[in-house]
């Protein structure tokens, strides 16, 4: 049943795709689901990049001979390609902590899933009237994972605390706060992958893959960093955009003096096709500070991120 999440995170994640300019709002009803004062929280809207020329593209590269995959849309009814509409991640703190959320809205079929859970030996349980399936204790966590079946259109997965939370808000009918919802749909509206973030290096400290990294995070530019957001819109180009807001006007131009000096570094060294090819991608970097605030703006033709699945060789999505 995981398979079903991760597999469901992964495909929502590479079609986010171009779509009207203002795009839908995230269901109130779902934001309510999250967890109060989340330190970050990640959105992936699906539902329309299906028919877009890179959806296409990404479809294409799906292949549906693929034994496993067909056996987990054959048991479970759910085929991530077709049936995942949006995603939505959120956390309190660390990654280490295991204490995130996975919202998943879609097509289910509640009645599948639950009895290929079962024919993998998986024990189901319910929690205030909801199916709950029970996975496999994580390694370094005393919790189990928890996959709430919350009806035929909504699935929340996490430990089991953070699960039985969620449906504890549902049905107490609790509603989102005004605030979070309102950040929420002003990134949804704009972008169609999009995050951010309440004390981002606090949320990082030490869980960098090495030390160097670590260093960077725990410096004391990134920790003058207070909130975080960005976001990702495709279309005929795919723009990438971000903001910072840090303690003072002071720190938000380092943070922008810092980038443009690592940009022009790249641009300085261009040996090499994939080398040239970054710098060329980073020509269009565009960065504005205003008091605390630095955001910066990135373009990148949609061909470009093509070739990153096929090896530098552009492509023809028809």
């Amino acid at each position: 049943m995981m398979n079903l999440l991760r597999s469901s995170a992964a495909l929502g994640a590479a079609l986010v795709l171009a779509l009207p300019s203002t795009l839908p709002a995230v269901d109130a009803a779902t934001v309510a689901l999250l967890m109060p004062n989340p330190t970050a929280v990640v959105g992936l809207n699906v539902e329309s990049g299906k028919s877009s020329p890179f959806g296409k593209f990404i479809l294409s590269r799906i292949r549906n001979e693929e034994q496993e995959f067909e056996k987990f849309i054959q048991a479970t009814g759910f085929d991530p390609r077709r049936d995942l509409r949006e995603v939505i991640f959120a956390s309190t703190a660390g990654v280490k902590d295991h204490n995130g959320l996975v919202i998943a809205r879609g097509a289910f079929n509640p009645v599948k899933i639950l009895a290929a859970a079962r024919a993998e030996g998986k024990q189901v349980t319910s929690h205030q009237g909801v199916d709950v399936i029970v996975m496999d204790q994580a390694v370094s966590s005393k919790a189990a994972g928890w996959v709430a079946l919350m009806d035929g259109q909504t699935v929340v997965a996490g430990e089991q605390p953070q699960v039985r939370d969620a449906i504890d808000r549902a049905k107490s009918g609790a509603r989102p706060d005004p605030q979070l919802l309102a950040r929420i749909n002003e990134l949804a509206s704009r972008n169609d992958a999009w995050m951010f973030s309440n004390n981002p290096g606090r949320s990082l400290t030490g869980n960098m893959p090495n030390r160097e990294l670590n260093g960077i995070v725990n410096g004391d530019l990134f920790q003058s960093v207070t909130q975080a957001s960005g976001g990702i819109k495709f279309g005929a180009n795919v723009v990438i955009t971000g903001e910072a807001v840090t303690r003072s006007d002071r720190d938000a131009q380092a943070l922008s003096d810092v980038l443009r000096f690592l940009t022009g570094m790249i641009q300085s060294n261009r040996n090499g096709p994939e080398a040239d090819r970054v710098a060329t991608w980073l020509d269009s970097l565009q960065t504005e500070t205003k008091d605390n605030r630095f955001r910066f703006t990135l373009s990148v033709p949609q061909v470009e991120i093509e070739k990153l699945f096929t090896g530098g060789r552009a492509t023809v999505t028809i």
